[in-house]
């Protein structure tokens, strides 16, 4: 309903008509077709709202909801029921094909346990004995499943086949999660500050290789988009595969889109090597930490090509960094190019293990180099 919280309007699975009247929303989506472009919507299926309406116009049924006994307004959709989850795939997947979505992005904003353990408890009353556990063993494998079906469901349509996994923006980076989608923007919390963006980064990508965060520093998660829009320091510490963009471009009159549109250069040159060996240079700083380097690279050993990055964090002190490369081989020669610079240096396997000069004049400043072997 317009004028209503989102966060308790969540779990309808209904196109605001205020928002989007008749088929706009189907339009747009359209609209981004025609430009090469691809859209997804955002569903959160573990959560229900407006349960009487759903009765009433749905086909919905009242015991597949579970209010939060201590009174929070979320209600938990039971997907460990088998009836609810296809009756759940089946608002989806109208949502998706109705309006020309090509991928489906799920968050997950609420604790499940309390309708878990009231179902439990339902349960244990009627049937006469224990079923502790049991509402939230057949609520993740539902969850699963629901996931599989949809799938299923986008591959048959030439759809997108993977989901982005959000789930308050990191909060479901489990394996069975992994097989069957990607995290777009890895933690809500990494749309704040550049060093805890670094922070994560030196962590995250030791095991999760796909993923965004924000392409903007600000003091809130949810703080609008203001300014000129991300510097060169900010963008580098955002080059990840998936490239989130944070910023509202038909919104922000003050946009500086010469910077926007180099920022965007940069990943699209570079976001090939994103996903490839991942080595930390730096030892690992927790995000309040602002006083020294932190520098990874990306390499690629089958194409001999590598991604250095520098960073010359807020409070350092040191304007040089030595950058020891271990992937590099004995004996074989490396170009290694400043991309700031354009100065290229011809350097053996060895000096690269041993450590070459970083230097950076100011704090908050970055470095990128492109290494080939030669």
């Amino acid at each position: 309903t317009s004028g209503l919280d989102w966060r308790w309007s969540v779990g309808s699975w209904t196109v605001d008509q205020a928002k989007w009247p008749e088929m706009s929303l189907r339009d747009s989506n359209d609209a981004c077709h025609a430009v090469g472009m691809k859209s997804y919507c955002w569903f959160e299926p573990e959560r229900v709202t407006h349960v009487d309406d759903l009765v009433r116009l749905h086909g919905y049924r009242k015991e597949w909801a579970f209010p939060d006994p201590n009174g929070s307004p979320n209600i938990l959709n039971d997907l460990g029921d088998d009836a609810c989850r296809e009756w759940t795939f089946r608002r989806i997947v109208k949502v998706l094909d109705g309006n020309h979505f090509d991928l489906y992005r799920e968050d997950h904003n609420f604790k499940p346990e309390p309708g878990w353990w009231q179902k439990d408890s339902d349960e244990t009353k009627r049937l006469g004995f224990p079923r502790k556990g049991m509402a939230e063993t057949a609520g993740v494998l539902g969850h699963y499943r629901l996931w599989d079906d949809i799938i299923t469901h986008c591959a048959a349509r030439g759809k997108c086949t993977y989901i982005d996994s959000c789930a308050s923006g990191g909060g479901r980076n489990d394996i069975e999660s992994l097989r069957r989608g990607v995290p777009f923007l890895r933690s809500d919390s990494d749309r704040t500050s550049t060093s805890l963006r670094l922070s994560m980064t030196s962590s995250f990508c030791r095991w999760i290789p796909f993923h965004g965060a924000g392409t903007k520093e600000t003091e809130t998660e949810f703080e609008a988009s203001k300014g000129i829009g991300g510097d060169v320091y900010v963008a580098r510490a955002s080059l990840l595969p998936f490239w989130h963009v944070k910023e509202a471009i038909s919104h922000n009159k003050d946009l500086d889109w010469d910077l926007y549109r180099r920022n965007l250069s940069e990943w699209r040159s570079v976001n090939d090597l994103l996903t490839k060996d991942f080595y930390v240079l730096t030892p690992w700083h927790h995000n309040w930490t602002r006083t020294g380097w932190t520098a990874f690279a990306y390499d690629d050993p089958e194409k001999g090509e590598t991604l250095l990055l520098a960073f010359r964090m807020e409070e350092c002190k040191d304007a040089a960094f030595s950058a020891k490369l271990p992937f590099a081989e004995k004996g074989v020669r490396y170009e290694v190019r400043n991309e700031d610079t354009q100065e290229v240096l011809s350097l053996d396997g060895n000096k690269l293990n041993e450590g070459f000069e970083v230097f950076l004049k100011e704090p908050r400043s970055a470095a990128l180099f492109r290494i080939h072997r030669q």
